[in-house]
């Protein structure tokens, strides 16, 4: 059983990474064509408006996907009445948002959210239908599925949206997207739902959902709550110093916070399925728990550290000029995401436990928190005010986070802990120093090659690096994604010996 685990953990893991790296590609291009065809006044009207939507999405999923994965062995009558629960509560929320659209748009002063809230809405009926299907791939492991729905998905979306800009439909072209997304992923994963006989009958009685529902509704909690806290900077911006100013800051944001939200799921989300497997034993959890954080970091560090270095090469090059101001702010954000992806991590672990409760009432004290600190850093009007209030904030979270959470669920290990975070932040430090060093000598180059050199020697200057202070992470890939050379092999086989 516990090989049987582990191979379908490399694979799941194996097949979010092809997807993460497919779709990262896909939405990078569409970034970079869209960003040049409208300006930042447009994105900061989507900031706003995606506020409303990511929120009111969490409530039409209810946590109950969450619940379903923790639950060890659901049937098939309380998987076909959570299925229409589902679609009941999103059917719900489009229409209570299509009713409050303009009292939501005049809360952001934005009256163009007004007629675009109830069509970006029509995502809420779409997904209700395949998110199940989506749960039970997970559920079982099924990434590959998952992984080439997301990849067609998102392709055509992308077209989709690049046209709708093409044509000068402005805003429309990023809302239109997202909701053809929508439609292509469910109709997608309703068809595997029916190739696998996981579709739900006509089948609805209430008291199948017995413990799912009040799961469910801790998930929706501290996942609203979660959500509030991360999207507040924007609020505070968008309502302080106005939408210009907050294009600049979602597109830095965007720029920091999406590598972790295609990296991070590479292992969380098989991680939380596995780690609900073996819930009961806390040997194997903390150690699988650990191997994660080592690997995300390994990861998540050189990409957040070396993209503030990069970024006065990159922005100019890749979303124009226009975009020149972005650039302190993804400096600042980079170091922010990179103390909360440590938390995120942390998510995982905290649901297979059970413990749903706590994250709600976690997120319920940041929403009294976080608000306060960042109106207080972002009253003057400065955006590098609020970011550098942020970075600061989320070190003291860190912190927080493992007194409250990790140490109740695993013991005591704080230096351990600490050794396992610390080992690749100070290996990309270094390789950022070496970028830095050399980038002095390549000032007068044109962007396009300054930035691939800069690139080239920090991957080179990583890996390197790497071999000698954390060996031990080319054997943890290699065992998710094997070479076929010989030198290789024998290289990691080495290190297995020792």
């Amino acid at each position: 059983m516990h090989k049987d685990i582990k191979k379908q953990t490399i694979s799941g893991v194996r097949w979010t990474v092809i997807s993460t790296i497919f779709t990262t590609a896909i939405q990078f291009v569409q970034l970079i064509i869209l960003t040049r065809l409208l300006g930042p006044k447009i994105y900061g009207i989507m900031a706003m408006l995606m506020v409303s939507v990511g929120l009111a999405q969490i409530f039409a999923e209810m946590g109950l996907s969450s619940a379903i994965i923790q639950r060890k062995d659901p049937t098939k009558d309380e998987l076909s009445t959570i299925y229409w629960i589902n679609v009941i509560a999103g059917l719900v929320i489009f229409i209570l948002i299509c009713l409050f659209s303009p009292i939501i748009a005049k809360f952001f002063n934005t009256e163009e959210i007004t007629f675009l809230l109830p069509v970006a809405s029509v995502s809420f009926v779409i997904l209700s239908f395949g998110i199940q299907c989506q749960t039970l791939l997970q559920k079982e492991l099924n990434f590959d599925i998952i992984a080439k729905i997301s990849i067609t998905s998102n392709f055509l979306a992308m077209l989709i949206a690049i046209l709708l800009a093409w044509k000068e439909y402005g805003i429309w072209s990023l809302v239109l997207g997202s909701v053809s997304n929508s439609l292509f992923q469910t109709g997608f994963l309703i068809y595997s739902g029916w190739k696998r006989n996981i579709l739900p009958n006509f089948h609805f009685k209430w008291s199948d959902t017995r413990g799912y529902l009040s799961f469910g509704f801790f998930r929706i909690g501290a996942m609203s709550s979660n959500y509030l806290n991360s999207r507040v900077d924007q609020l505070v911006i968008g309502s302080l110093i106005g939408l210009t100013e907050l294009g600049y800051y979602n597109i830095a944001f965007r720029l920091t916070i999406e590598p972790i939200q295609k990296i991070n799921p590479i292992l969380t989300n098989v991680a939380f399925p596995v780690f609900s497997k073996i819930q009961d034993d806390n040997i194997r959890l903390k150690r699988a728990f650990f191997k994660m954080i080592k690997l995300l970091m390994s990861v998540n560090a050189p990409v957040l550290i070396g993209l503030a270095v990069v970024s006065p090469s990159l922005i100019p090059l890749i979303i124009g000029e226009q975009w020149i101001p972005a650039i302190p702010l993804v400096q600042i954000l980079s170091f922010y995401t990179l103390i909360r992806s440590i938390g995120n991590a942390g998510g995982s672990l905290i649901i297979a436990k059970g413990k749903a409760n706590w994250t709600l009432y976690w997120n319920l004290i940041l929403i009294l928190i976080i608000p306060a600190v960042i109106y207080y850093a972002g009253f003057n009007g400065n955006i590098i005010h609020i970011c550098f209030a942020l970075v600061v904030l989320q070190f003291i979270l860190f912190l927080c986070h493992y007194i409250f959470f990790i140490k109740r669920l695993i013991g005591s290990c704080f230096f351990e802990y600490l050794k396992i975070l610390s080992c690749p932040i100070f290996t990309a430090l270094l390789m950022c120093l070496i970028i830095l060093i050399c980038s002095q000598y390549i000032i007068a180059m044109p962007l396009i090659f300054k930035l691939t050199i800069q690139i080239f020697t920090g991957v080179i200057t990583y890996m390197t690096l790497s071999w000698y202070l954390q060996r031990e992470l080319f054997v943890e890939f290699d065992t998710i994604f094997p070479f076929h050379f010989k030198r290789w092999k024998d290289l990691t086989q080495k290190v297995k010996i020792k």
